[in-house]
């Protein structure tokens, strides 16, 4: 091979691996995942993790999880508060008319009571049912500040998301990397 194609050649490739070289050097750095686990499963631990762990700090959680947990969960469960339960009776009968007969606590009503108390019954429904969607919101709002919070820790000392990827339960995983 001709001396001067040969030098040409090495020429070449010591260019070829110090470009490969400053490529690897730009990718290097630091790595951290931040796993949110979703709503659902916020419910009965950390919201997050943090992997390899963030000054010291692993689990994300909630300050007041637990207070969420006690006024959620009756609503969610068939827990019953503790103390004397006091039992509403109501029996609907139906006539050989077609007449349906509502007794509360073994009162007759009468039509106009029973359409009153129909109605009572499904605002208190709908009443607990907001109720439920509210502390369910402040539930959310609190994670979401929470996960936010931790991103915004993690940027300000130098981490920048590079991927983020969606899991199935609603969770979400950032990839974060810092450089050198």
């Amino acid at each position: 091979m001709n001396p001067i194609l040969r030098a040409f050649s090495v020429l070449l490739v010591v260019a070829g691996l110090l470009q490969t070289r400053s490529v690897q050097a730009q990718k290097a750095g630091e790595y951290m995942q931040l796993f949110y686990y979703g709503p659902q499963a916020a419910l009965t631990g950390p919201i997050g993790r943090f992997s390899p762990a963030f000054k010291g700090k692993s689990e994300i959680k909630l300050a007041n999880q637990e207070e969420y947990m006690k006024q959620i969960s009756p609503m969610t469960t068939l827990s019953l508060p503790s103390g004397v339960i006091e039992a509403e009776s109501v029996v609907t009968t139906d006539t050989e008319s077609g007449e349906s007969i509502l007794y509360v606590k073994g009162k007759r009503l009468t039509p106009a009571e029973a359409e009153k108390y129909h109605k009572e019954q499904n605002a208190k429904q709908t009443a607990n049912q907001q109720a439920y969607l509210n502390k369910i919101s402040q539930y959310v709002d609190k994670v979401t500040n929470e996960v936010s919070k931790a991103l915004n820790e993690a940027a300000a000392d130098g981490w920048e998301v590079t991927q983020m990827a969606s899991l199935p339960n609603g969770g979400l995983v950032y990839l974060m990397r810092k450089g050198k």
